[in-house]
This record gives C-alpha cells, structure tokens and sequence, in this order.
C-alpha cells in the first residue's frame, strides 16, 4: 500500500521508537508479575461471585479479543498511524497496569477457571498463564483501546460492546473481580489522554 510505504520512509525513527516501547512495556510487565507471584496476595471477597458458579468462557473469550484485534487492524489497514499510536498507547497500558498490579497485589480468585489463550499465555506471560495478573482488567482495556482509535462510529460503539461484554465473561469465570472490569473504562481515562496528545504530536 502507498500509505504505508510513505508513512515507513517519514516516520521510520517513530515506527522503531515505538516497536522498542511497546517491547520495553512487556519486559517490565512480566518482571512486575514474577515479583507479585511470590508474595502474598490481598484477599478480596468480592460479593458478586457468591451468586454463581464459575463457567470456562476461555473459547467466547478468545474469540472476542482476537476477533476486536482482527477488527481493528482491518478497519485501520490504510491508516498506519493508528497501528503505531496502538503499539504507543498500548505500552501506556500495560506500564499503567505493572503499576496498578504492583501497588494492589491481588489474591488469585479461589474458584477462577484459568483461561485458556494459547498466544497470551505463550508470548504475554513468563512461564505461562498467570493468574495474580488482576488489578484491572487488561483484556477490557485493550479492547476499547481498539475501540478509542477506530473513526467509524458504528465500529467504534461495537468495540466498546464487546470490551464491556468481554470483561463481562471474565467474571463469570472468575479470572477477574469485577473490580477489575469497572476499573478499567476510568483507568483508561489517562491512556486516552496520552493518545489525544501523541495525535497532536505524531
């Protein structure tokens, strides 16, 4: 595509920048969660789980992400800034969430089915899945990631729909509180406000 090819030429020095950031995010992530592993986490009793039993939802679960992933890179296929302000906003996240796992370390849910991601638990998480990996819900977050940078407003309000119904199924079982869900949306907030200003930036 022409779009791409003048926008790798011009912005080569961002396009690698961001790569390295979007690197660095995860290496400091995974070193956040082996830290957290061997120590006691915060017991939370979150009242919602009492009444159901935990479901594995990891199939519906999997499909709403990578199909929310599949979604955005298609959308955006003639718009490759929005692949790099994604790799740049995405490394916000997950530096914003290190900090948030870092600062409320907690307790793995006792009836949590762990969820079964063959590409998170291979490439995200060291060592494999990893339950302590809470406070708040990255797959929400992400997910309307996609969504804040996506222009079509039809698209834009189905992303949105999926994060929340996706957060949603990760309480029904129980690998996330549903702290961790409502959480997200108002953490997100400042993420959102670094995009904002990279756009102007970029």
């Amino acid at each position: 595509m022409e779009q791409w090819k003048n926008y790798l030429q011009t912005h080569r020095v961002l396009v690698m920048l961001s790569i390295v950031w979007f690197g660095t995010s995860l290496f400091l992530f995974n070193r956040v969660l082996e830290y957290i592993q061997n120590e006691p986490g915060i017991p939370f009793n979150d009242p919602a789980f009492a009444l159901y039993q935990a479901k594995d939802l990891s199939l519906f679960i999997f499909i709403l992400t990578y199909g929310s992933l599949i979604t955005f890179l298609v959308v955006n296929r003639k718009q490759p800034h929005h692949y790099i302000l994604c790799l740049q906003a995405y490394g916000w996240m997950v530096v914003l969430r290190a900090i948030s796992v870092y600062l409320l370390p907690l307790a793995e849910p006792q009836e949590a089915i762990p969820l079964n991601d063959p590409v998170l638990n291979t490439f995200f998480y060291p060592g494999g899945y990893s339950p302590r990996d809470l406070f708040f819900s990255g797959h929400t977050g992400t997910i309307m990631l996609f969504a804040y940078l996506t222009d079509s407003k039809t698209i834009k309000i189905l992303l949105y729909v999926i994060a929340l119904f996706t957060g949603f199924l990760l309480v029904l079982q129980k690998v996330h509180y549903s702290i961790d869900v409502l959480a997200a949306p108002v953490l997100m907030v400042p993420v959102f406000a670094i995009i904002k200003a990279q756009r102007k930036i970029n």
